[in-house]
């Protein structure tokens, strides 16, 4: 979602301003289409991605407008595209759409009729993308009995009782309102899905592509974060808001700016005074802990010695090739931490020694 939107907006500014730009017929058409279908379809849905409950119906509504708005060729490309994000769509998260306030009291009605209906054997995450769908079809199609555990799920597995209820009635009902209130605060699943797999890639890296020793390194990780204490920026924030910690560290800053009275260089000034403030926030606020990378050999550290050399000597097909070396050996290195780290606690594990393990 991310990339795909930094090169909508991208288009659009190309084709605000194409006047000032040279550009082929071709690379024109093409950037026109985008912006075309950015504006006129894709901006409003994105716009209301994030409430959960308008999702069924503006996945129907996405693809319809996209046929008859856009040509034939946007229109294939992302319709396919949408099929594979049809989650809402499903027989587990339908029932969302019941709070959804763009949706007639008599369609809801139809829905709950449609949560009575068994459920399928194979139990989707999404409607097939092999069949076209059918756009005429009412949500209440979509419904099982299976649409009800997601309403469980929102009043903490009691039963929806305002179901029972004339839907024209359900907004003055407390158990539609408590229900109604906690669904507009999930997260929808695109969204979150998305940042938790670039989490995990940008904390994983090239360190590993082996999937048990992946599982062990999350499951480290999980662990250190519940049981080494750590200062997030926020929290720095909340201690210095704190009266005392802030009267503290002034009280510090302004013993130690004593000293800069005797001082005329003002390179010698400013570097004192550097230094004094965060030595000063350091010993009142603290300091978030960092992490090192033991992980690199003596024979890496030689080559970038020798890469470093290479360089500040102007010998650019020297550092090339040393630079090369070095990736490679970083490269192997991390291969080799990451390996003996996965075994160690695989070994531990397996002599059900827990503690060295965590």
């Amino acid at each position: 979602m991310a990339r795909w939107l930094a090169k909508a907006i991208y288009a659009m500014k190309i084709m605000l301003f194409h006047d000032q730009l040279e550009m082929s017929r071709r690379e024109l058409a093409g950037i026109r289409r985008v912006a075309f279908f950015v504006t006129m379809v894709y901006a409003k849905y994105w716009n209301e991605a994030m409430i959960p409950s308008y999702a069924a119906k503006n996945d129907l509504y996405f693809i319809t407008d996209v046929k008859r708005i856009c040509d034939d060729g946007v229109a294939s490309v992302a319709e396919r595209a949408m099929l594979r994000h049809l989650w809402y769509l499903s027989e587990n998260l339908i029932g969302l759409a019941i709070f959804d306030d763009r949706i007639s009291p008599e369609q809801k009605a139809e829905m709950v009729e449609g949560m009575k209906r068994p459920s399928t054997t194979k139990n989707p995450r999404r409607p097939e993308s092999k069949t076209p769908i059918n756009l005429n079809r009412p949500l209440s199609a979509f419904c099982s009995v299976r649409s009800m555990q997601v309403l469980k799920s929102l009043l903490g597995g009691q039963q929806p009782t305002f179901l029972e209820l004339s839907s024209e009635t359900w907004n003055t009902d407390s158990c539609f309102k408590c229900a109604k209130k906690r669904a507009g605060v999930l997260k929808v699943t695109n969204d979150l899905a998305e940042r938790e797999i670039a989490l995990i890639q940008r904390f994983l890296g090239n360190w590993t592509k082996d999937e048990r020793q992946t599982q062990f390194l999350l499951k480290l990780a999980r662990l250190h974060t519940k049981a080494v204490p750590k200062k997030s920026k926020v929290e720095l924030k909340k201690k210095l808001k704190d009266l005392i910690c802030a009267h503290e560290y002034a009280v510090a800053v302004s013993n130690r700016f004593d000293v800069l009275g005797a001082l005329g260089d003002p390179v010698e000034l400013w570097d004192t005074f550097k230094r004094e403030t965060l030595q000063a926030a350091k010993e009142c606020i603290g300091e978030r802990p960092r992490s090192w990378r033991g992980f690199v050999s003596t024979e890496t550290l030689e080559k970038i010695e020798e890469s470093r050399a290479a360089r500040l000597a102007g010998n650019r097909d020297q550092h090339r090739a040393l630079s090369r070396r070095t990736r490679t050996l970083l490269r192997r290195d991390k291969e080799r931490y990451v390996r003996s780290l996965a075994e160690d606690v695989e070994g531990h594990l397996n002599a059900n020694d827990l503690r060295p393990a965590y």
